[in-house]
């Protein structure tokens, strides 16, 4: 049996909502479902519907989720959740230099 575990934090902008040791870590993303095993190799992915962390005592935990970013490296995986909603970017205003060359050396407006 393989000891090694994942470390897997969960997290909103408001609270963390899981942050500790796993077997793996289950989602969807816009190819299908998706598993995060130990070693896998390094990974980034906009996912949803739903996440199933596997404990190492083989139980789980299990939420639905609207949209959210999990990045996974080096057994760690850390999963934003909630982000759609957290913050809406200001249009873009286009700068005066949009369109020129700047000289090198020239401090940014």
């Amino acid at each position: 049996m393989n000891s090694v575990n994942l470390r897997v934090k969960v997290v909103t902008p408001e609270t963390v909502i899981y942050n500790g040791p796993a077997l793996a870590v289950g989602t969807r993303n816009t190819a299908g479902p998706l598993s995060i095993l130990p070693l896998h190799i390094n990974f980034i992915s906009i996912v949803d519907r739903e996440l199933v962390i596997r404990l190492p005592d083989g139980t789980e935990k299990q939420t639905t989720i609207d949209q959210g970013v999990l990045y996974c490296r080096e057994n760690v995986v850390e999963v934003y959740i909630g982000i759609g909603n957290a913050v809406e970017l200001p249009k873009q205003v286009p700068s005066q230099n949009e369109g020129k060359a700047i000289p090198a050396g020239t401090p940014s407006a």
